[in-house]
């Protein structure tokens, strides 16, 4: 009995302590974070946007029917929320590769992931979406 209590709270502390943060921060000078990505919930098209204020946020945060979204301190950053459309299957993602500081110009290089030809996917609706919180600027590029 000692042993299954034992091996249970070893468990117990192996899976509480795995808990994945989606948070990419580069070095300072080219910082971004992770807010929020999924494969459900995103628009039906792809397009981005540009968040200047916590309303914006939370805006999107109801209407991808997503829980409350995090404080932002909206004085230092910008949010970009980035939409892959509707997809067919799994396996479809997008997300920042990097982003570029030059001047008071921030270029967001988006990664655009899509399952391999033949490949063991979910049938499933998906609408792959990101958001991300980078240092602010007056204007933001998205490529």
């Amino acid at each position: 009995m000692k042993k299954i209590l034992a091996l249970s709270v070893l468990m117990l502390a192996i899976v509480t302590g795995c808990n994945v943060k989606h948070d990419v921060i580069s070095d300072s000078k080219n910082a971004f974070a992770v807010l929020k990505q999924g494969e459900y919930g995103g628009r039906e098209t792809e397009s981005y946007e540009v968040l200047r204020s916590q309303e914006e946020l939370d805006v999107i945060f109801r209407e991808m029917n997503l829980e409350k979204a995090p404080a932002v301190n909206f004085a230092e950053n910008n949010v970009v929320v980035l939409f892959l459309g509707q997809k067919n299957s799994g396996g479809n993602n997008i997300g920042v590769k990097s982003v570029q500081f030059n001047g008071n110009t921030a270029t967001v290089n988006v990664e655009k992931t899509t399952p391999q030809e033949g490949g063991m996917v979910t049938m499933a609706i998906t609408n792959p979406y990101c958001i991300v919180a980078l240092s602010k600027t007056e204007k933001v590029v998205v490529k």
